[in-house]
């Protein structure tokens, strides 16, 4: 019987405008991030030791990406536990367990002031043969086990939520009907920072899928990642919201 050998997360803040959503106070952009205490590197290591892959998943020989969603609280507890994107009964429960175990997180802020995120938090399960991933970072391709430094949009996360704010196209007609979610979308970032093969992971709509692609082949190329001083290529997910409330402030070009 296969063990859990590998364990995988990686974190995106995916936040699409500076809009809050007037029903109950949440943002889903805010100049200072919520994050677990001690930041991504503490919060694989608290992932790793809590996780225990469920023998079920194992018997089925389940695994693969779930991208869970909540809501981080004025008091940094987490609430509205959503699956996203499912990757299977046990696991899906894993994951929400992890979630509600975890110790409260540093909220996020506006301006100083203390408020309610939403959150978006990919977790990768992989069943690999004697090892464990403990740093925040993608699946590796090509035989590379880990990676001393993930790939990155050019200026960083806060320049990639910049970009998806004045680039997204939120079609009229669907924000009329009140179509709204978030698209997943997995790309390549090659060795030289282009990304390639751009495909849909959760779908919402036809039209957001297809605007979701188009936002990502016109980005720019990314900084590769890296392992040691070699360029390698990996693949990663980058979720894409679109909402009423984001689009009321977002300047979207229609």
């Amino acid at each position: 019987m296969k063990q859990l050998l590998l364990f995988t997360a990686f974190l995106i803040a995916f936040f699409p405008s500076w809009a809050q959503d007037q029903d109950n106070g949440i943002y889903q952009m805010v100049e200072q991030l919520p994050q677990f205490p001690g930041g991504d590197l503490e919060l694989q290591q608290h992932l790793q030791k809590s996780f225990i892959y469920p023998e079920a998943a194992i018997k089925q020989e389940l695994q693969g990406l779930g991208v869970y969603s909540f809501v981080v609280n004025k008091d940094g507890s987490l609430s509205d536990l959503t699956v996203l994107k499912p990757v299977g009964e046990a696991l899906d429960q894993e994951g929400l367990r992890m979630l509600k175990a975890m110790p409260l997180w540093i909220p996020g802020k506006i301006n100083g002031r203390i408020v309610r995120v939403k959150f978006t938090l990919p977790l990768r399960f992989t069943l690999e043969d004697k090892q464990v991933r403990l740093r925040n970072a993608p699946t590796i391709t090509k035989g590379y086990a880990t990676v001393t430094k993930n790939p990155e949009f050019p200026g960083g996360q806060e320049a990639m939520e910049r970009f998806l704010t004045e680039n997204l196209k939120y079609p009229k007609a669907l924000r009329k009907k009140g179509i709204e979610g978030t698209v997943v979308v997995k790309f390549q970032v090659t060795e030289t920072g282009a990304l390639q093969n751009p495909i849909i992971m959760k779908s919402i709509d036809p039209a957001l899928d297809a605007e979701a692609l188009r936002i990502i082949n016109e980005m720019p190329a990314w900084e590769p990642a890296r392992f040691g001083e070699r360029k390698v290529a990996v693949p990663f997910y980058v979720p894409v919201t679109f909402s009423n409330a984001s689009a009321k402030k977002a300047k979207h070009k229609n």
